[in-house]
């Protein structure tokens, strides 16, 4: 697959558009009589990491706010395409949310054609959870930071 500089820009503008929507937007339930069935919050990576603890932990969280029944559902596979197509398909009642990463936004960027289309298919809700990402090594590398890490490299 090729993309010219202008497909890419595009893409990473629509990337960073769905980044930013996410981050601003508020928490809202506004139905009447909102819960009537479980809600489910689709994980789009397996049980037990990062994603799954945090979509367990707001689960829990509306779980006690709501008095209701949310359950996580873990949809691994395809780069997130299988848990985003799910979600993009289900009906638009509020009883189907998808813990979000950035391969929901990098996908286009990565497969020829995608199950969903993030900006048209998905509302943002809320920004949940932000991670640092760290480089380790071994203690007797020597290399105390990522400069000195390059510079053994070459």
């Amino acid at each position: 697959m090729q993309f010219n500089f202008s497909q890419r820009a595009a893409a990473m503008a629509r990337s960073l558009a769905l980044a930013a929507a996410v981050a601003a937007a508020p928490v809202a339930f506004a139905q009447d009589g909102f819960p009537v069935k479980p809600i489910q919050i689709i994980v789009p990576t397996g049980p037990g990491g990062g994603t799954d603890t945090a979509a367990r932990l707001l689960a829990r969280v509306f779980n006690e706010k709501l008095k209701w029944q949310v359950v996580v559902v873990n949809r691994l596979g395809a780069g997130t395409r299988l848990a985003g197509e799910s979600v993009a398909k289900a009906a638009p009642d509020g009883y189907t949310l998808l813990m979000g990463i950035n391969a929901l936004a990098t996908g286009p960027l990565v497969y020829n054609s995608m199950p969903y289309d993030a900006l048209r298919d998905f509302a943002p809700v809320s920004l949940v959870l932000v991670v640092p990402y760290l480089f380790v090594a071994h203690p007797a590398l020597p290399v105390k930071n990522a400069r000195e890490l390059i510079a053994l490299a070459r």
